[in-house]
């Protein structure tokens, strides 16, 4: 052995020499060594790889989306892998919830009906339900759907609360003399405000404000949006913004609620008719108050959980309350008025249906844009500008300038007899000027809804043009053009429609409970909840698979 120094240093030999692999006769190994390829499948045993196998890469049950939750037993695929659901029987529904309860998924969990919130629930039919009951989920079965539909809803026990409320008095209140009052005032706002509360008013019921407290309020906080910038700013700022505004309307109608509830109650006492003591007047006004903030609330809840708006409802079920009024009316009528009272109403109801929905459809170009690396063409559509855009708002604008210089002489005696003899509804003059406030307060409200400039700029920053039409100044010249040529006829019809009562009475000679059932302001009103609660129902049952009905 020779010398050990660091020159000579080296590692000991292998025991085993290194096979050369997947090289095929330049392995060494002779012609049969096979496996000449490189990677993976050179190696032996490479035909037992695992099924689903991707040579390495992220498996695929990495690679699809899951709901990720606490437990990994629970995290599944979502979206079109998801296949499992947890089903509930509507049987389940009847014997764990109460009648008139909200099953959210969230409720079926407390009620332990549901192993967790991750997975769809669905309802299936097996069972009897016999109670109401507002059911959420993401999945229905068709006899889960129906069983659920005839077994009805919340809108109607709540309306069917509101017209027990209208029957009950104020505290302290001659309800005789309050109606032979409303007999004798035919030229102020209070038989109007008396139609929508449902004939409460005239009996100062605990809903005799009804729920117009609630809408004034809408109406003043929709015009000072354009007033006031704040308010403007909140409106833009969506669906936060328009929480803040629906807040302060809130509050808003408790204050005119209480303001309103002292002026009938002072009024109501310089006719005799209630008698007023400090503690009283709390008491009415605290009353009052309370219930306009009760039904307010109904609105709300029958706006979130049944079908339609719910305001508008309330108002709807008013306005139907005094139905059977005019009809006994009509039936003790003479035979001209037999004769033309359901000629008339029918009449009355298919040109107010038509002129509601009739629109005039501005056509709309959008222009071809970039997505990603695709050029997607631009589509068409339309923008509709409807013929009455302001509703029924000018008419009751309109009232109450006409109805407030008699409301007022009752305060100062010496104008009673000069108001008295010019503000008579039947007076030819009466007519005149009403109609003219009605044609002004449609141009007025219509410009308040829709602002021509507000509407060419969204058009423009989102791709879209009038064909003909530059987009921006010229766009907006256009539409106040059309709309201003559209409002005009709007206007004339509403005048129209706010006369027929005192034209029935003049000319017709019909009685006022008849001409009150045929009034123009109640029809447009009833016509305009039913067209609107029928869309909402149509929408729910096109959503639900259901044969839709307005065709």
């Amino acid at each position: 052995m020779g010398e050990l120094s660091l020159s000579n240093l080296k590692p000991a030999q292998k025991r085993k020499a290194r096979k050369r692999i997947g090289r095929g006769l330049a392995a060494g190994q002779g012609r049969y060594a096979g496996r000449g390829l490189k990677g993976q499948k050179s190696r032996a045993g490479s035909h037992k790889m695992r099924a689903g196998f991707e040579g390495g890469q992220m498996p695929l049950s990495m690679r699809l989306p899951k709901q990720r939750g606490s437990t990994s037993k629970d995290a599944m695929p979502i979206g079109p892998h998801r296949t499992s659901t947890q089903a509930v029987n509507v049987g389940l529904l009847q014997a764990r919830f109460d009648d008139g309860a909200e099953v959210t998924p969230e409720a079926l969990l407390e009620k332990k009906l549901v192993k967790n919130l991750r997975t769809d629930v669905k309802i299936l039919g097996n069972g009897e339900l016999t109670k109401k009951l507002a059911v959420s989920a993401h999945l229905f079965s068709k006899a889960a759907r129906e069983k659920i539909a005839q077994a009805g809803g919340t809108a109607r026990m709540i309306l069917a609360f509101y017209r027990l409320g209208s029957w009950i008095p104020a505290p302290g209140v001659d309800s005789d003399a309050i109606k032979e009052y409303f007999s004798n005032q035919g030229g102020t706002i209070l038989n109007l405000l008396n139609i929508f509360s449902g004939g409460a008013l005239s009996q100062f019921a605990l809903f005799a404000l009804g729920i117009m407290p609630y809408v004034t309020a809408s109406i003043i906080m929709q015009l000072l949006t354009v007033v006031i910038p704040r308010l403007e700013q909140l409106q833009k700022e969506g669906e936060s913004g328009y929480a803040t505004i629906n807040q302060y309307t809130r509050y808003f109608t408790v204050v005119l609620a209480a303001l309103q509830a002292l002026g009938y109650a002072y009024l109501f006492h310089r006719q005799g008719a209630l008698p007023l003591n400090a503690g009283r007047l709390v008491l009415i006004i605290v009353s009052l108050a309370a219930a306009t903030t009760l039904l307010m609330w109904m609105g709300e809840l029958i706006t979130k959980r049944g079908i339609g708006n719910g305001i508008s409802l309330l108002i709807f079920a008013s306005i139907l309350a005094g139905i059977p009024g005019g009809i006994r009316a009509w039936y003790s009528g003479g035979p001209f008025e037999r004769l033309m009272f359901p000629l008339v109403g029918v009449a009355i109801i298919v040109a107010v249906v038509f002129v509601q929905e009739g629109q005039r459809r501005i056509p709309i170009q959008y222009a071809k844009r970039m997505v990603g690396r695709r050029m997607t063409s631009g589509g068409s559509t339309y923008m509709p500008l409807r013929v009455n855009m302001a509703g029924v708002i000018p008419i009751i604008f309109a009232a109450a300038v006409m109805a407030f210089p008699p409301t007022v002489a009752q305060f100062f005696p010496g104008t009673q007899g000069f108001v008295n003899e010019h503000f008579l509804p039947t007076d030819p003059l009466y007519l005149v000027l009403q109609a003219f406030l009605i044609v002004v307060f449609t141009y007025f409200y219509t410009a308040v809804q829709f602002n021509p400039v507000d509407q060419a700029d969204n058009l423009r920053k989102h791709g879209g043009y009038v064909p003909g039409i530059r987009p921006g100044p010229p766009t907006a010249q256009y539409l106040d053009r059309v709309l201003t040529r559209l409002t005009l006829p709007g206007s004339l019809y509403l005048a129209l429609v706010a006369t027929l009562p005192t034209l029935f009475i003049r000319y017709g000679g019909f009685s006022q409970s008849t001409s009150a059932a045929l009034g123009g302001t109640s029809i447009l009103i009833v016509v305009g909840v039913a067209l609107d609660t029928m869309r909402q129902m149509e929408s729910q049952m096109m959503m639900r698979h259901y044969e839709g009905f307005l065709k």
